[in-house]
């Protein structure tokens, strides 16, 4: 869709990075299976949303063009499910929001917004890969915050895989510096010219230039 063309040792290096975070994730006590499919799924699904998103960047878009219509867009898929999980309690008044989850709510939505926002624009300064390796550090950064956090045990495999992710996201940028995608050369066909052996020729094909 871009165009845009990597080297082998610049996928080579992606190699790391994929297998750290799924070492990282593998040890999380909560780990299912179904949970890693989802997150795979939520992967792949960034992936084409950051090529589509640099494709439109590249147009007359700007980030708060994105900002503004994925949010709208967000808001009509959404809106219907909230109303018909939450809307029955409120109207029965089994349920309310207080204050200090009002507040929260803004917040997040607040952080979620100027994240949004932010990652818009850096998309449009670097390419897709380089965006989905520095998520896929992040990610790898919040499994290892969440078990100092919640005091879950660091096993030796959380530990490779984290090191694992960030020598890769190391390589990746090395790489990037001093790997760049050489074009193969295209050599242009050449004519053939009269052979004076035999006296004959082959004419080379006209060009519109030339005239009928």
């Amino acid at each position: 869709m871009l165009r845009e063309h990597t080297s082998f040792m610049v996928q080579l290096s992606l190699v790391p990075v994929v297998l750290g975070l799924a070492l990282s994730s593998s040890t999380e006590l909560s780990f299912t299976l179904g949970g890693f499919l989802a997150a795979v799924a939520n992967n792949c699904i960034d992936c084409v949303q950051n090529v589509f998103s640099k494709k439109l960047l590249s147009t007359h878009y700007n980030y708060i063009n994105l900002q503004f219509y994925t949010s709208a867009a967000a808001l009509v898929v959404q809106l219907p499910f909230m109303l018909y999980l939450l809307l029955p309690a409120w109207l029965a008044g089994a349920t309310s929001i207080s204050a200090e989850l009002a507040q929260q709510l803004l917040l997040n939505g607040f952080a979620f917004h100027m994240q949004s926002v932010s990652a818009y624009a850096v998309m449009g300064l670097i390419s897709p890969v380089t965006v989905s390796v520095a998520n896929t550090l992040k990610r790898a950064l919040l499994i290892w915050l969440s078990i100092l956090y919640f005091g879950n045990p660091v096993t030796f495999a959380s530990a490779c895989g984290t090191g694992l992710c960030i020598g890769g996201v190391l390589a990746y940028n090395h790489a990037r510096r001093h790997y760049p995608y050489v074009p193969p050369v295209v050599y242009a066909p050449v004519p053939m010219r009269a052979q004076a052996c035999t006296g004959q020729s082959i004419p080379p094909s006209r060009s519109p230039s030339a005239g009928v």
